[in-house]
């Protein structure tokens, strides 16, 4: 695994929808952004929340995390796009966040690793693991 070019904050463990595990013990800087996201979805004019986003992930480079972004906000993306889940700090103990797009940022600097929208889904209360 790659290494996180920034220091990392958390941990998380990567699972496809079916709940197979694809990584465990990821290091990732978690960084939360409810209001910025929701507040720009809203002044586009879109009711839905399908791709609003709740945190901001950097993973480190090389890190199989896939996103089931299809390129439209139907709502029902194909059997073959659905995204990944990731739980803050595991599995065992996490919250969950579903994976809503994957990019690369800082392609070709020391900074160089993946930034990934996630939307946080139910946490097991009472948590810490925001």
């Amino acid at each position: 695994m790659s290494i996180l070019p920034v220091p990392n904050n958390t941990t998380c463990d990567v699972y496809t929808s079916a709940l197979a595990v694809r990584e465990t013990g990821v290091p990732i800087l978690l960084t939360p952004c409810f209001p910025a996201s929701h507040v720009a979805n809203i002044n586009a004019g879109s009711p839905g929340t399908l791709l609003r986003f709740t945190h901001i992930a950097l993973v480190p480079l090389g890190t199989d995390i896939r996103d089931g972004y299809i390129g439209n906000v139907t709502g029902t993306p194909p059997t073959e796009s659905t995204p990944d889940e990731i739980f803050v700090p595991s599995h065992a103990t996490g919250t969950p966040f579903f994976v809503l797009f994957v990019e690369r940022t800082a392609y070709g600097t020391p900074q160089d690793c993946l930034r990934v929208y996630l939307q946080r889904g139910t946490p097991p209360w009472p948590t810490q693991n925001l």
